[in-house]
């Protein structure tokens, strides 16, 4: 097997191949809140990235639980061993260290080959050798109306032969009906995958696992309890839950946030050439994740803004400080709002906490800084780490 992004046996972030399911031999899964960022070593960490890391583990220290880092190198050919372990320190930078060793999906395979055989046994896979070009003519006759960042649905055209053997990618056979669920920022969610995406693939034809497929198997490895990302995964969650339900997995909370944007309104990406962060510049980079979380802003020459947590800044300079204020500093604060910003501390599975009006407003009404929400925070513009409310609520 290609073990693509894959660190050095010497760096200490790899896991070794006997803890396939994530456990020790004879340790339990662990209880409470179990949090995670999961970034793709496709290129460096940009700040829209920073944001969805501070955020989950905001989030996971919110509720005095463990917060895991995941290296999805699933796609082997678009991601490289340079990429990851760059995260891996710039996370580090910015003071995000993971509560114990850092999962990579590269040596997960036997997961997801057992989750394949299992889906295998409940027929609910099959081959699909249809060619994208084959998908697009069939929905074009049926009236289908491409636009941009729609998601094409899949109109079933290899599902009623049911084929297992031979070429071709792995579809799960989705049931009818809704899906139902809360997010904790969005709130009530409806969605018929059968219907808006069609069955979708679990496995490519060239034989590399999909996104979809890896990141529920490993969630529920990991006793993960808690998703906190951005919203341009929205759409993802629906089909996960159902594939979820077929596997027998536990249920999860979700929390999905306004996702950075350029200043052509289009989500800031590596795809998109967004600029890399200098772990020299954590402090500032932090300052700006924290403002566009609708936090405020945490300033310079001590912690402003809170008058509850006493924290101030040293002044010893460095790479961790910036005019007295330090990484830890910020992030001790920004703990504290993030509690006062009514994210409720709940128990895991159940009724999910709303966040009010955060998102829509910032907290408590607005976001501090360059450029208030105004009630239409949906989505931010970046410029040179700088945040402003998007003036088409994102």
């Amino acid at each position: 097997m290609d073990r693509g992004c894959e660190a050095a046996q010497g760096d200490g972030a790899v896991e070794a191949r006997g803890r396939e399911s994530g456990l020790k031999s004879g340790e339990q899964r662990p209880r409470g809140y179990v949090g995670r960022f999961a970034p793709s070593p496709t290129g460096p960490l940009h700040a829209g990235s920073l944001q969805t890391a501070l955020a989950s583990w905001l989030d996971a220290r919110a509720h005095e639980g463990r917060w895991l880092l995941r290296i999805e190198d699933v796609d082997t050919p678009r991601c490289t061993r340079s990429a990851a372990l760059d995260i891996i320190a710039c996370l580090a930078a910015h003071g995000l260290h993971p509560d114990g060793a850092i999962g990579w999906q590269s040596l997960r395979r036997r997961r997801y080959d057992a989750a394949i055989a299992k889906l295998l046994a409940l027929g609910r896979l099959y081959r699909c050798d249809c060619s994208r070009s084959r998908i697009a003519a069939a929905l074009r006759r049926g009236g289908w109306i491409d636009a941009p960042h729609r998601e094409r649905p899949y109109p079933g055209l290899c599902r009623s032969g049911m084929r297992n053997g031979g070429e071709g990618a792995l579809r799960l056979r989705l049931d009818p009906g809704e899906i139902v669920w809360e997010d904790r920022q969005m709130g009530s969610q409806v969605e018929t995958p059968a219907l808006s995406i069609g069955d979708f693939v679990l496995r490519r034809a060239d034989g590399i696992d999909s996104y979809h497929l890896a990141v529920v198997v490993d969630d529920e490895a990991d006793g993960v309890t808690d998703v906190v990302r951005g919203d341009d995964l929205l759409g993802s969650t629906a089909r996960q839950i159902a594939l979820q339900r077929v596997l027998g997995y536990r249920s999860l909370r979700y929390l999905h946030l306004p996702v950075l944007r350029d200043v052509r309104g289009e989500k800031l990406s590596k795809q998109q050439g967004a600029r890399a962060l200098d772990a020299r510049d954590a402090v500032p980079n932090l300052q700006s994740a924290v403002e566009a979380l609708g936090l405020g802003r945490i300033g310079e020459g001590g912690i402003q803004g809170s008058g509850e947590s006493g924290i101030r800044g040293t002044r010893d300079g460095g790479i961790g400080s910036i005019r007295g204020v330090r990484v830890e500093s910020i992030l001790a604060e920004a703990i504290v709002r993030w509690r006062q910003a009514r994210i409720a501390v709940e128990p895991v599975i159940g009724t999910a906490a709303r966040l009010g009006s955060w998102g829509r407003g910032g907290v408590r009404g607005g976001m501090r800084g360059e450029g208030r929400g105004e009630g239409r925070g949906e989505g931010w513009t970046v410029t040179s780490c700088s945040t402003k409310a998007d003036p088409l609520g994102g």
